[in-house]
């Protein structure tokens, strides 16, 4: 990867950091112009169209990933915003075997366990759920180690 798209992906980072989401998809949209397929540039792309509510423009952006080529972190992100992205969408089966997606490459991780207990709340199973959740809660960090997409929940 050359320099100046490691660059300009910092770049984009820290105008997200500043709050600056248009500024952030400016810069990740260069980067996706020289590099079509720059994972990183394109799951950040996804996300942030998702935050500002453009599910579908999101879900354009992890239909062109190759999920072959993720690392396990990065896909987990990407099966975590996936997941995400359905329920906006209100795919209702797609958000499950997302999250289900998630939970198989790591049954510990705390959001898909979330997205799981709100899954099954809105699916009518409210004591499934509250034992989700409480199981969830078990295992999620404390609050101050969390990342802050998480610190409100």
């Amino acid at each position: 990867m050359s320099e100046s798209i490691e660059s300009r992906l910092l770049e984009a980072a820290k105008a997200e950091r500043t709050g600056d989401r248009i500024g952030a998809l400016s810069t990740l949209s260069e980067v996706l112009r020289e590099q079509p397929g720059e994972l990183r540039a394109l799951l950040a792309a996804a996300r942030l169209h998702q935050e500002l509510g453009q599910a579908r423009e999101a879900a354009e952006y992890l239909k062109t990933l190759d999920v072959g080529q993720l690392k396990p972190d990065l896909l987990l992100d990407a099966l975590l915003l996936r997941a995400e992205i359905a329920r906006d969408l209100q795919l209702t089966a797609e958000q499950r075997a997302a999250i289900d997606e998630a939970l198989a490459l790591d049954a510990y991780c705390w959001p898909a366990r979330l997205m799981l207990g709100e899954w099954l709340e809105r699916s009518g199973q409210p004591k499934e759920a509250a034992r989700t959740y409480r199981d969830t809660l078990r295992i999620a960090p404390p609050p101050a180690y969390r990342p802050d997409s998480h610190k409100a929940r």
